[in-house]
């Protein structure tokens, strides 16, 4: 579902995928090949969101953008859900930005609530 919040629509890339049970909402930027999973929640509650390419926002997690914590992931990030057992680094997040490993390959995996 694709919201406009405080006059502000998301933009998303061509070749990203929005599972049809994932939630974008207003000043969302989603790059190319990334990927929100079913049930996935991005908003930007008075700051933005952007989401570089190649991303996975997997099922369930929820990424909020504030003015004070805006969110910025860059390329090549997977984003999962608390309790979701992938067996890689995690590291927490809130109002993170990321640099992508310099090889393109996922490298970190961010802790969303």
């Amino acid at each position: 579902m694709l919201l406009e919040h405080q006059g502000k629509r998301p933009h998303i890339q061509e070749t990203a995928y929005i599972a049809p049970t994932a939630t974008i909402c207003g000043d969302v930027v989603i790059g190319a090949e990334s990927r929100v999973l079913f049930g996935a929640v991005l908003v930007a509650e008075g700051g933005p969101v952007t989401i570089g390419g190649h991303c996975i926002i997997m099922e369930r997690a929820v990424l909020r953008g504030t003015a004070r914590h805006p969110v910025r992931l860059a390329d090549h990030v997977l984003v999962r859900p608390p309790r979701a057992s992938l067996g890689l680094q995690t590291v927490p997040c809130h109002g993170s930005s990321l640099n992508p490993d310099p090889q393109g390959k996922v490298k970190r995996i961010l802790f969303a609530q």
